[in-house]
């Protein structure tokens, strides 16, 4: 499970990752976007109310806030299991179908959505390894970290950092970060 703020390169990483699983542990390796649930439902009103793609990631920004209340208001509707279910109603059907199915969870956000997968991996005999990764950004050989973006990151990312098995991979942006990439990357 990978809490990755925002801008930070999940979609970037998440090649590299699934490779190095692949032939590390072997099995299949899928993605799995909490968020996505989330696009799919605003899709139609996104493209009526600002003509844009809710796909298009550079354009996020712009309707960012729209897809933050709407999964605010979905975990108050459903106590914080919105996404969740979505996910294990994946797990259980895939289960019926593959034999040595393995997910990457890009995008969590919320120490419950945490807790609930955790619950249902022991259930089910899988580990759950929680990575909270911070993006660096090397300007003029001075490196700092990127801050959340958004409010709701700033608010929980220090509780999901504490339970993280892994606190930050070193994720590096700017002029040097293809050749840092696996020089630090998969030193876990």
């Amino acid at each position: 499970m990978l809490c990755v703020p925002a801008r930070a390169g999940k979609d970037t990483l998440y090649p590299a990752l699934q490779k190095q699983c692949i032939n590390t542990f072997g099995g299949q390796w899928c993605k799995f976007a909490l968020g996505d649930q989330l696009k799919r439902d605003r899709e139609a009103y996104i493209k009526s109310t600002y003509g844009l793609s809710v796909w298009e990631d550079k354009a996020k920004h712009v309707f960012h806030e729209d897809l933050t209340n709407h999964a605010i208001k979905m975990r108050e509707e459903t106590d914080g299991m919105y996404l969740i279910e979505r996910f294990i109603s994946r797990v259980e059907r895939d289960c019926e179908v593959f034999d040595d199915v393995n997910y990457i969870i890009t995008d969590f956000r919320y120490i419950n959505e945490y807790d609930v997968i955790k619950k249902m991996a022991d259930k089910w005999g899988f580990n759950v390894i929680p990575v909270y990764i911070e993006r660096y950004i090397d300007k003029t050989n001075h490196r700092f970290v990127l801050p959340p973006v958004f409010k709701a990151e700033v608010d929980t990312y220090p509780e999901i950092r504490s339970i993280s098995n892994i606190n930050f991979v070193p994720w590096y942006t700017g002029f040097f970060w293809k050749s840092k990439l696996n020089k630090h990357l998969f030193q876990l």
